[in-house]
């Protein structure tokens, strides 16, 4: 089980294309370790996978973060999805400012920050 670091992709500004982006591959129970310092509606998630597997979004360790969530992922597909960061972002310790995700088997995961 080895932290991964994602990078999140910002957009600079409306109308603009980002200079694109990579996936980062994550191997399984390994701990995806996502900065979440943007707003929530303006996050995405992208991922795939080439067997079906499952995420596993940590709860945070503030008031809302009372419960985990798993997010199924279909093999050969990808996924988009947002998350609340008062449930899942991490306030106090190593990974304060982040979102943990352990997923059940390989995937790889990208996350794009969009500017408006």
């Amino acid at each position: 089980m080895a932290n991964v670091n994602v990078t999140v992709i910002k957009t600079l500004e409306p109308n603009v294309a980002s200079e694109g982006f990579t996936f980062t591959a994550a191997a399984a129970s390994d701990n995806i370790l996502v900065p979440l310092e943007g707003k929530d509606e303006q996050t995405t998630f992208i991922v795939t996978a080439t067997a079906a597997c499952n995420l596993t979004i940590k709860a945070g360790d503030s008031l809302q973060g009372v419960n985990d969530e798993i997010i199924a992922i279909t093999a050969g597909k990808y996924h988009v999805f947002s998350l609340d960061s008062g449930r899942f972002k991490n306030i106090r310790g190593e990974n304060a400012e982040k979102v943990v995700i352990v997923p059940s088997a390989a995937c790889s995961i990208a996350v794009v920050e969009t500017r408006v």
